[in-house]
């Protein structure tokens, strides 16, 4: 059974001749219980079809199907219900509520739906990724392998038709690598869940029966689609330029910064003088107390 399907997806930033095709024309087909790994250097626009499956963008041209629904034909309410509830994601940074327990965090998508909280689906999910005594803990007091668990359960607790995951072990040691791999195809054996991982990590990758692991190349050179390297060549001269320009307003709102700190030092240093003036003027002497910052000891100092 398909389970998810996209159809010559393309998505372009900007216009003219500053317009660049980050996806172009990705013809993708995912079966029920499928463990696929899309694999490509960072920056290859991976990230950016993932968000194009997951409904969090939309496309310029093509189609996204997920469990036979046209996601993009449905309006913004309707599609965020979608997404809640039969579309979990799993980021590389968690995306994690940080004045939010762990429980609290793996239940927002209930509460999000009104739903009320079965203790035992909880339990046993919380057991399944050994963190049942951090259900209490704050994202802050928990070890970033322990959040990715806690992401992985948020994204799992609807029991979503699709399960996408950005490089999820991206910010992780190898280690904690080791045990997020292990738990994402412990649900995909177990509980046939259908998981489409993005990743640039050629060792995290699906070993399993189910897995396959389409490579992710030029779309000129591949009739499946894929990213233009051109394109990206070009969204990195645009990037460039537009960091130049950002560093050359800054240089000059730094320049400007500092000449008004001079200006305002001087008119304060001048206006401290002119009372030191008047106070010496006033009292016919060297001995001039101003906020304490004067005494005896000082204006001898100052007479010498």
């Amino acid at each position: 059974m398909e389970i998810l399907r996209t159809e010559h997806l393309c998505k372009t930033y900007g216009t003219g001749e500053n317009a660049v095709r980050a996806v172009d024309n990705v013809d993708l087909s995912v079966q029920k219980g499928e463990f696929v790994a899309i694999v490509g250097a960072s920056g290859s626009g991976k990230s950016t079809l993932m968000h194009l499956i997951g409904g969090v963008d939309r496309p310029t041209s093509g189609k996204v199907l997920v469990d036979g629904q046209d996601i993009g034909a449905m309006n913004a309410d309707k599609l965020a219900i979608f997404r809640r509830r039969q579309i979990g994601i799993v980021y590389q940074f968690y995306n994690l509520i940080p004045i939010l327990t762990a429980e609290e965090n793996i239940l927002l998508p209930w509460d999000l739906d009104g739903r009320a909280k079965d203790e035992n689906s909880l339990n046993e999910l919380l057991n399944a990724l050994h963190i049942a005594d951090k259900r209490n803990c704050l994202p802050n007091e928990l070890s970033g392998g322990q959040q990715q668990r806690v992401s992985i359960a948020r994204a799992l607790i609807n029991h979503p038709a699709l399960l996408l995951c950005d490089e999820p072990t991206g910010n992780l040691d190898s280690k904690a690598t080791e045990d997020i791999m292990h738990i994402l195809k412990l649900a995909n054996q177990t509980y046939h869940q259908t998981i489409v991982m993005i990743t640039h990590n050629l060792d995290a990758q699906p070993r399993n029966r189910q897995g396959r692991r389409p490579h992710y190349t030029d779309s000129g050179r591949q009739n499946r689609g894929g990213v233009s390297m051109s394109a990206m060549q070009k969204l990195t001269l645009l990037n460039l330029k537009r960091n130049r320009v950002r560093t050359v307003v800054t240089i000059i709102g730094i320049v400007l910064s500092a000449a008004l700190m001079t200006v305002v030092t001087g008119v304060v240093s001048s206006g401290r003088q002119t009372l030191i003036d008047t106070a010496i003027n006033q009292n016919g002497d060297w001995t001039v107390r101003l906020d304490g910052a004067f005494d005896e000891e000082s204006a001898n100092d100052l007479r010498q």
